[in-house]
């Protein structure tokens, strides 16, 4: 009589990992690509890059009313070159093509940037929360945001490995990951985006 090797507890905790990311990745692609796909070929020659945002640190109510944590919500933003050439006209502005300074004592910095922001989704919530607890957290952890991140730099591979970022703009765009206050996750960032997409990004850091 053989004996049946049954996989151990981890092998099984990877492979629900696996399908969780799958899923919540899966969701995120399909939400920013749907919507990008609308976009007329003026604006899309005018994106110099997309901005992943994480919200953070507050809470509100979905369509029934019931009370929903935002924490790990994503949402899509784009930078334009016109939108930062007005910015750029405002003499009390300190405009940043790629992120901002909030240091105290210095004068706000803006980030060109334009958000669409969807309303609340049930479906969109149910899979982040199945994401984290997948790791055996929630958005009341304190490392919740490093996990969300995974999954942002997931969808950004994605966008750029199918071919979806070169068809639509015709060339590589980056797409950064934002968390609180706007401030960019440069090493994710890096780490996410093919290089011929983030060369510029990478020197205005050096």
């Amino acid at each position: 009589m053989s004996l049946v090797v049954l996989p151990s507890r981890a092998a099984w905790l990877r492979v629900l990992q696996f399908q969780m990311m799958s899923a919540y990745i899966d969701y995120i692609y399909n939400k920013f690509t749907n919507n990008i796909a609308s976009w007329d070929e003026s604006l899309r020659s005018d994106v110099y890059a997309l901005v992943i945002f994480i919200e953070e640190g507050f809470s509100g109510s979905d369509a029934s009313g019931s009370c929903v944590h935002f924490d790990g919500v994503v949402t899509l933003a784009y930078s334009t070159t016109s939108h930062l050439e007005e910015l750029a006209k405002q003499p009390h502005l300190s405009v940043s093509k790629w992120w901002g300074n909030y240091q105290m004592g210095k004068p706000p910095v803006q980030i060109p940037q334009i958000t669409w922001q969807t309303d609340p989704n049930p479906e969109e919530f149910a899979l982040r929360d199945a994401w984290l607890a997948s790791f055996g957290v929630s958005t009341d952890s304190p490392d919740y945001k490093k996990h969300i991140i995974t999954a942002c730099q997931g969808v950004i591979q994605r966008m750029h490995d199918s071919g979806f970022i070169q068809k639509t703009f015709g060339r590589p765009i980056p797409v950064l990951v934002a968390g609180d206050e706007a401030m960019i996750q440069y090493e994710a960032t890096v780490a996410a985006n093919p290089q011929d997409a983030i060369v510029e990004f990478i020197a205005s850091r050096e």
